[in-house]
């Protein structure tokens, strides 16, 4: 993991690898642990034969240092082969995180300015694509579940930050159709199971306290994830209007630096 930092961008990345992890296995789960197990089986499920997605994010960072959470809000487009995910922060400053098997780095246009963060591990460095193609076999023994409770979700309906690369092409994630978005000031109400998950590695101790997911019992979509680290913020990322399979641009995932861009390289 990078050094611990106050970012919005570096915030991302850590959740990125924390949420790669699963449920522990139990020989004898009580109900809300088999609850919450169904839930992210059925996430699996939902995903797993997707082999694109694209969606809208907003993030809040809740800290003690400040009276009003930190927010910002930006796209992410995945690609399952050759693995690939980028992370688009359109507000409040522009910049883009991108993933694969090997690396992630975080580019800050205005900066002109690029950090990239090398896996050691091969296990690291792959991990970011269970959390958008999670696999039930894959699950690893990190977690254990605190609690499972069932909430209503209001999640605010995603405005359209960009044109589509191609409307006819995806299927919006709940809906079943590709249906445009609305506007951001619209919500839904949503049945939702919120998984609290604790960390069983030392490992990951060091980087949060306590994990999050907000998952439909019904269709297993993920809607919300949210973590306190070990600094005691709380981030909280709402997924919205996720779309499975739309047709994208591979120029999105392979797109090289500026020239005259100043890049960093840590060792993870």
């Amino acid at each position: 993991m990078p050094p611990p930092r106050r970012s919005i961008t570096g915030r991302i990345g850590l959740l990125t690898l924390v949420l790669a992890a699963s449920l522990s296995s139990a020989d004898d789960a009580s109900p809300s642990e088999a609850a919450a197990r169904a839930a992210l089986e059925k996430l699996a499920a939902r995903h797993a034969t997707m082999t694109t997605m694209r969606g809208s994010f907003i993030q809040e960072i809740h800290t003690p240092l400040a009276k009003k959470p930190l927010v910002s809000r930006g796209e992410m487009f995945f690609r399952r082969e050759p693995a690939c995910a980028v992370f688009e922060l359109l507000e409040p400053r522009r910049s883009t995180i991108r993933f694969d098997e090997k690396s992630y780095r975080i580019y800050r246009p205005a900066e002109e300015r690029a950090e990239t963060f090398v896996f050691k591990s091969d296990d690291l460095a792959g991990s970011f694509v269970r959390v958008f193609a999670p696999r039930a076999q894959e699950r690893e023994k990190v977690f254990r579940v605190a609690d499972c409770r069932e909430i209503t979700l209001t999640v605010p309906k995603p405005s359209a930050t960009s044109e589509p690369e191609d409307p006819s092409d995806g299927v919006v994630d709940g809906s079943g159709k590709g249906a445009p978005p609305t506007s951001i000031g619209e919500s839904a109400p949503i049945a939702a199971l919120q998984i609290t998950l604790h960390p069983l590695r030392k490992d990951l101790e060091n980087h949060f306290k306590e994990l999050q997911l907000v998952v439909s019992p019904d269709d297993g979509a993920l809607h919300r994830v949210a973590y306190t680290n070990a600094q005691g913020d709380t981030i909280v990322i709402t997924l919205q209007g996720l779309e499975l399979d739309p047709k994208l641009d591979p120029k999105r995932f392979d797109e090289t630096l500026p020239p005259g861009t100043r890049t960093k390289v840590h060792v993870l």
